[in-house]
């Protein structure tokens, strides 16, 4: 019996690093992409304003691509959906590397975007298919850190690429990147829909013709846990890490670097660094952790992690013998802590309320919900920051931040953990 349990964890986590190495690939091409697109756009002679219009593009087209990929997934299987989001991704990048003007970037870019929501979503998706509410959080651990190590690893890479052969060419090698991780996810991914033991349904009432309304109430029945306490709570965690990243990680982070505290654009480049390096510091160990002490254990720390890095990001002057660019840079160290701990701790406690053959759908609409976050982030504080002031901007997303955190600190509930399973 012991034997068992340990093959069965061996394959659960060499299936894992398969999907590991299949999204390690898909990032490191859209962090080359990070890198090289707002260049190229600007190279095409778009306005600021226009770039930012077709990366908004990206995003929407994830927002409208993460329940239906999800879904798809949970018809023909997680590995084909898989391989076609790949396969998509690639072809956007092509077309991105062909346009000359604005419409046919955002053609392409929104073609991308629906291959990166597919990817992701499903990739998650399988992830939580292998595991069990006791290793649940270090698998999405491992997950989380082939993703970040991507994202970290690409804009190095294509900023050699553009370098030595111009911008064009990075969107065609990610192109044949993004093909790599679909042969790749072909050839060694297995299929993971089915793996868990599902919940036996009652029957359906409605007969072959079933009315509109039917269907309607058939599918409240099905996902009813997405209206329920926790799974509301968890979008709590979900809407704050998101809405911070694209407000603060994306937008007003760089610019505070840039003009309050006129840092070169390459030490802005290091400083957008250091938040990937922490999280990959920290992401294996907070797994295990929430899988052993509980997962409101980790994401209440991480909360209160974020509301701290954005009151030093906020001040960034000098500190006692520190100058401003050292407390910047701390600010954002423990930023990238907060973020590694409220990556995969979450997206576990989404798993742990959500029922195994709902596992893509709950999954989905959590990075659907986090992505509209996402793209309203930069905005919102934007306009905050040009009313206020930038350091108000970040000042009152702590204070927001907190309240989050409070709320779910005493309303959740706690899912996994060493006492939960021995109660």
């Amino acid at each position: 019996m012991q034997s068992s349990r340990i093959s069965t964890l061996v394959l659960q986590n060499r299936a894992v690093a398969y999907i590991g190495v299949a999204t390690f690939l898909f990032t490191i091409a859209q962090g080359i992409t990070i890198f090289a697109y707002p260049l190229y756009g600007r190279e095409l002679g778009l306005t600021v304003a226009q770039v930012g219009l077709t990366v908004s593009g990206f995003a929407l087209a994830r927002v409208f691509t993460n329940v239906p990929a999800a879904m798809l997934s949970n018809r023909i299987g997680r590995r084909w959906v898989l391989v076609g989001a790949g396969l998509l991704a690639a072809t956007g990048y092509v077309l991105t590397a062909s346009a000359d003007a604005l419409l046919p970037l955002m053609a392409a870019r929104f073609i991308v975007g629906i291959g990166s929501g597919a990817f992701i979503t499903v990739a998650i998706a399988a992830t939580a298919d292998l595991s069990s509410p006791g290793n649940r959080a270090l698998l999405m651990s491992i997950y989380q850190w082939t993703f970040i190590a991507g994202i970290t690893l690409g804009p190095f890479v294509g900023g050699i690429i553009a370098e030595f052969w111009g911008l064009r060419l990075p969107f065609y090698v990610v192109g044949g990147v993004s093909v790599l991780s679909a042969l790749w996810t072909l050839t060694m991914v297995p299929e993971t829909r089915g793996t868990q033991v599902t919940t036996p349904t009652a029957p359906e009432t409605q007969g072959p013709h079933e009315t509109l309304g039917g269907r309607a109430r058939s599918w409240l029945r099905e996902h009813r846990f997405m209206f329920g306490r926790d799974y509301a709570l968890i979008m709590l965690i979900f809407i704050g890490a998101f809405f911070i990243r694209g407000g603060g990680l994306f937008n007003l982070f760089p610019i505070i670097a840039s003009e309050d505290l006129a840092l070169s654009e390459g030490w802005v480049g290091f400083m957008q660094t250091l938040p990937a390096i922490a999280s990959l510091l920290v992401l294996i160990g907070v797994g295990w952790l929430s899988d052993i002490l509980g997962r409101k254990l980790i994401i209440v720390p991480a909360m209160l992690l974020y509301v701290v890095c954005l009151i030093v990001l906020g001040y960034s002057a000098p500190f006692w013998v520190l100058p401003a660019a050292v407390v910047f840079a701390v600010g954002i160290f423990i930023f990238g802590i907060a973020q590694g701990a409220a990556g995969p701790v979450p997206i576990a406690y989404v798993s742990d309320v959500s029922p195994p053959e709902q596992q893509a759908t709950a999954q989905g609409m959590a990075r659907t919900i986090g992505d509209v976050a996402l793209m309203s982030g930069g905005p919102v504080l934007g306009l905050i920051s040009d009313s206020f002031g930038s350091a108000e901007a970040l000042y009152g997303t702590a204070a927001a931040m907190g309240v989050m955190m409070l709320i779910f600190w005493f309303f959740a509930r706690e899912t996994a953990g060493r006492r939960l399973r021995g109660a």
